[in-house]
């Protein structure tokens, strides 16, 4: 067995996993090449639990995004109707048009965020 391929693992015996579990579950998985079902009934596992945690492994976190100031300045002689608004984080500037999707937005928050 190499454990350069992730076949070392084996998952813990109880019910619930942390999210440790999880990320070493999913670690072994990627580094193994087996397909979900392949890998879960390698390791007694039911194929949904693997789904999951990969899952949730793709999901970006907001870790340690601090709070930070926010100031509402519409130019002169613009009316409150803007067409949308402008968000600077660090260096960056961040365009949102009406309609963004607040999913997307905290995602590129989080990755700006993380390198200011």
């Amino acid at each position: 067995m190499s454990e350069t391929r992730g076949e070392a693992w084996s998952p813990p015996k109880r019910l619930r996993w942390s999210p440790e579990d999880g990320r070493r579950m999913v670690e072994a998985f990627r580094l193994g090449g087996d397909s979900v079902e392949e890998f879960a009934s390698n390791h007694g596992l039911v194929p949904e639990r693997v789904r999951r945690w990969l899952r949730r492994s793709d999901k970006p976190t907001v870790v340690g995004v601090p709070f930070a100031p926010v100031a509402i300045v519409l130019p002169r002689g613009s009316g409150a109707s803007g067409g949308g608004i402008e968000v600077v984080v660090g260096e960056v500037l961040i365009r949102v048009g009406r309609g963004f999707d607040d999913e997307v937005l905290r995602g590129v928050l989080a990755v700006v965020g993380s390198r200011c």
